[in-house]
């Protein structure tokens, strides 16, 4: 008989693709994830260990990191200060592959130690290189220890993949065939993965991503003026990158200022593709709304719930992603009534009941469910209500760690 899983005092390794820092929105996403899984994990009575780079996690979100057990990995990594303007956005992405494949090179040896001196019960990888890596560390360690690997990447979500694509998967396909189980952050990445053969659906359990709900939770209540002049407050969390689609909701903005002519959208991310922000500058120069949008950048991540809570509705209108995106879970565990755009890996767990949605591809659909919840007082503290509620009964890390200590007592039944 399986123990249950909350009762199973494992120890287990985690790791991520080792990015640098984890500090700012936009960038370093997996990571905070595997360390919001560490303390859940460890707060249930395991032994976690978290084999990383020199990392800024607990600077910048001024949390107590003791509960965990971090393995430092240095490696050689470029500077990507450097290149927050590149004329292209394909060097910034390759730069972020050597950086995240150094890493892995580099994080074999921590790999290896931990197994023999820790005896560790469990690894669970979160990225393809660091997967390779603790492939490679078993077999130096003559170990059998079973291997979960998570799966968050955006790119197997494609109608077809293309022979190109195929051989940069190859990594991330070598660790789903290899691993004793697999895990995704949606039930969409699970069917594209199983339908692209890559591994059965029996081996493949959905986890979504978590949120740290004493963190981010409800601040006092905002008194809303409800005078046409009053001041409205629209937060859009991601990174300025073409999928995440801000032109979206830029778009809107002719419109909702015809009834709120002192509205502000307040754009917090990132600047992955720097072209695209130029683009989105320039439309809003075009709509001659500019006045009306700020690009605040990135910010420590543990001033963001500040920024949610002060916010008067945040809008998430993404084209394209593995699971619900993590900015969404921060904004439903505050409390904040939010505006989501209709894909599969959202509308499959978040429901009318907790969001307002739209198609983002039909600006005039966009502007009359803002509208809606800028002016519609009753409905907007009906989401608000709803989606603190939904957040903690379906995305609290103490939650989410519950659901991946039945994989890993799954794992070590059929290792």
């Amino acid at each position: 008989m399986t123990p249950e899983p909350e009762r199973m005092f494992l120890k287990v390794c985690l790791s991520a693709s080792g990015w640098p820092s984890v500090p700012p929105i936009g960038s370093g996403a997996t990571e905070y994830d595997v360390y919001g899984l560490g303390m859940a994990l460890a707060k249930l009575g395991n032994e976690v260990w978290l084999v990383d780079t020199s990392n800024e996690y607990q600077r910048n979100r001024k949390l107590d990191l003791s509960p965990l057990n971090l393995r430092k990995v240095w490696h050689p990594h470029a500077n990507l200060a450097l290149l927050d303007h590149p004329s292209s956005a394909n060097l910034t992405h390759l730069v972020r592959q050597g950086t995240q494949l150094s890493y892995s090179l580099f994080s074999i040896s921590a790999f290896v130690r931990l197994i023999k001196e820790r005896k560790i019960d469990i690894l669970n990888i979160h990225h393809r290189y660091p997967g390779l890596s603790a492939y490679v560390a078993r077999k130096l360690a003559l170990a059998s220890t079973p291997l979960v690997f998570s799966s968050h990447t955006t790119l197997w979500i494609a109608e077809r993949i293309s022979t190109k694509m195929r051989y940069f998967l190859f990594p991330e396909t070598f660790c789903l065939r290899k691993a004793t189980r697999v895990t995704t952050v949606s039930k969409t990445l699970k069917q594209h993965i199983a339908r692209n053969m890559v591994v059965p659906q029996c081996k493949i359990s959905v986890i979504y991503n978590g949120v740290d709900s004493t963190v981010f939770s409800p601040g006092e209540e905002i008194l809303h003026d409800e005078t046409a002049t009053s001041r409205r407050v629209i937060l859009c969390v991601s990174n300025i990158e073409k999928r995440k689609n801000q032109e979206a909701i830029i778009k809107t903005l002719p419109d909702v200022m015809k009834i709120f002519p002192n509205v502000q959208l307040l754009l917090i991310g990132k600047a992955v593709e720097p072209l695209y922000l130029k683009y989105l500058k320039d439309l809003c120069r075009a709509l001659k709304v500019e006045q009306a949008v700020t690009f605040g950048g990135e910010i420590p991540m543990f001033e963001l719930p500040r920024y949610i809570r002060e916010a008067d509705v945040a809008v998430v209108p993404t084209k394209l992603e593995s699971t619900i995106p993590r900015t969404l879970i921060e904004a439903l565990s505050c409390g904040k009534a939010t505006l989501v755009s209709k894909i599969p890996t959202i509308t499959e767990v978040v429901t009318k009941d907790v969001c307002a949605f739209a198609d983002v591809e039909d600006t005039n659909e966009m502007s009359d469910a803002l509208l809606r919840l800028l002016t519609d007082g009753k409905y907007r503290k009906c989401l608000e209500r709803n989606s603190r509620i939904f957040a903690l009964k379906n995305f609290d890390w103490v939650s989410i760690a519950r659901d991946y200590l039945k994989v890993y007592s799954n794992a070590l039944t059929v290792s």
